[in-house]
């Protein structure tokens, strides 16, 4: 699943940005509810921007 979703924002940020594939560092990570009842899944993404796209 995980890489699913990798790939599902690398194709849509890639319409509109040129990015660094190999630089990039997507994880989904747990982290304590901010009602302080358990943990949530939180996505971190560190993905490198070469250039933006021009825009027709």
């Amino acid at each position: 699943m995980m890489e699913a979703i990798k790939n599902d924002i690398i194709n849509v940020l890639s319409k509109y940005m040129e990015i660094d594939n190999e630089n990039l560092d997507i994880q989904i990570t747990q982290t304590e509810s901010e009602d302080g009842h358990g943990t949530v899944p939180v996505l971190c993404a560190n993905i490198p921007v070469r250039d933006m796209k021009k825009r027709s």
